[in-house]
């Protein structure tokens, strides 16, 4: 059915003898972000994605996803890598850097030294405030593009979505929101706080890699294996041990507690 119907769609450029070109209209193939907040049918890949049916699945739809893949997907997400990956460096060194206050050397008994040098630690200073600077308007830039994305989409089908999309919108988000969480930390001056939520943010930000490695076909079977056991297997592991745990916990507590006595 599908295959007719994809036939029924394609318009003939030229031909000439037995060969002839054929245009397939992308429209409903492929997601479409031009409706703001309006309810819409899902795309043929979203349903393949969705309701994981196999039967559609067809050399067309497979030779036209390749071709979008090879002429503009693949150039954009290799921009994007490289973006992010740049970013994730200065904000790693930054990171470094503002955790480094001091110089240590060893004497000539083998005792530490701590020496501290005015210049190198202006330098670092000035380093660390661009850094920072870096850090904070990179989170204010991509938060700026989830909310235009949520705007496009609509809130519902941003939070629905699945597979990679998922994984890009739940980590893209939760970096953004933890780094001003950090920003407010650290003007309230509540270190201990601050280190807690910036080694969170440290793991969702390199996490966030895991997307562009994901089509892949080298790294991508991993990546998606990792995925299924967190959302899948080790998800509904918490959810049984958590359980025993509150239960367990409960008992001992009533057994064993002697503050009420």
């Amino acid at each position: 059915m599908l295959s007719w119907l994809l036939k029924e769609r394609t318009t003939v450029q030229w031909s000439f003898g037995h060969v002839s070109c054929l245009l397939h209209p992308l429209d409903q193939l492929d997601l479409d972000f031009r409706e703001n907040n309006k309810k819409r049918s899902l795309s043929v890949l979203e349903v393949m994605i969705k309701k994981n049916n196999g039967g559609l699945v067809d050399p067309i739809i497979t030779s036209l996803t390749d071709k979008k893949w090879k002429h503009f997907a693949y150039r954009v997400l290799i921009r994007r890598f490289l973006i992010t990956f740049l970013y994730l460096l200065v904000f790693l060194g930054t990171t470094i850097l503002e955790r480094t206050h001091s110089d240590v050397t060893s004497d000539e008994n083998g005792e530490k030294l701590v020496t501290n040098n005015e210049h190198s630690a202006t330098i670092r200073r000035i380093v660390c405030t661009i850094g920072h600077a870096i850090v904070v308007t990179g989170a204010l830039l991509k938060s700026a593009r989830e909310i235009g994305e949520m705007y496009s989409m609509g809130f519902r089908n941003y939070m629905s979505t699945t597979g990679s999309i998922f994984l890009e919108n739940l980590l893209a988000s939760t970096f953004c929101l933890s780094i001003f969480v950090v920003q407010i930390l650290r003007l309230t001056k509540l270190s201990e706080y601050e280190s807690l939520v910036l080694a969170f943010t440290s793991l969702v930000g390199w996490s966030y890699m895991f997307f562009f490695i994901m089509p892949f076909r080298f790294t991508g079977p991993f990546v998606i294996m990792i995925y299924k056991m967190l959302f899948n297997d080790v998800l509904r592991f918490c959810i049984i041990y958590t359980i025993f745990l509150a239960g367990f916990s409960q008992a001992f507590f009533i057994l064993f507690n002697e503050n009420g006595k």
